[in-house]
């Protein structure tokens, strides 16, 4: 399913995605082949150019018109831990996983952006309430990591009981993957969203 829904919003990301050139289905495989891009990861560290880079393609993202193939809507993530998820509900168009491994700088400068796989419709604040966690991985504090999503419009229109709401039921869904999933780098966001969470709501 996954895979669908990249396949599908595919073609409305092209000025930020790498192109699907063709798509395959043989029994229960589905197979996708998109263009080559050539490049390095990000680096979300403090300092680092790549931040300045980030901050033109957030708000690029945003003002992308969610187009209908985008059936996924980013709240649902979050019912399991929270009675009243409609907060987080939108219609912005939101990749969900803006890591540093996601993000391909070009040698010209260029950002491509990869893995569409969890594209959602949402509030455009919580495409910055989801990538906190890897700022922090990165290096910032979570004071740095709030100044740093302030700049965005959409964070800072937004209603701050809903952000505490979101930093909450976030370190809850991953504290109670933590519990299933024992790999590190579950641990590791758990433990993140947790330290954002408790920077946000004064714990």
């Amino acid at each position: 399913m996954s895979l669908r829904r990249e396949a599908a919003v595919n073609p409305y990301v092209a000025q930020f995605a790498p192109r699907l050139r063709f798509q395959a289905e043989v029994g229960d495989w589905i197979v996708l082949g998109f263009e080559h891009v050539g490049g390095r990861r990000a680096d979300f560290a403090p300092g680092s150019p790549d931040l300045a880079v980030l901050a033109k393609t957030i708000p690029a993202i945003q003002s992308t018109p969610c187009p209908d193939v985008v059936r996924m809507v980013v709240e649902r993530r979050w019912r399991s831990v929270a009675e009243d998820v409609s907060p987080m509900a939108g219609s912005a168009l939101l990749h969900t996983d803006l890591n540093e491994d996601n993000l391909i700088i070009t040698p010209d400068g260029r950002v491509c952006v990869v893995d569409w796989a969890f594209v959602s419709r949402g509030r455009a604040w919580v495409e910055l309430g989801l990538l906190i966690p890897w700022l922090l991985k990165a290096g910032h504090s979570p004071r740095e990591a709030d100044e740093w999503v302030s700049q965005f419009a959409s964070w800072g229109e937004a209603d701050g009981s809903h952000i505490d709401l979101f930093s909450r039921v976030l370190a809850e869904k991953w504290r109670a993957n933590s519990k299933t999933h024992s790999a590190d780098w579950v641990t590791e966001h758990a433990t993140l969203t947790k330290q954002w969470a408790a920077y946000r709501l004064g714990d």
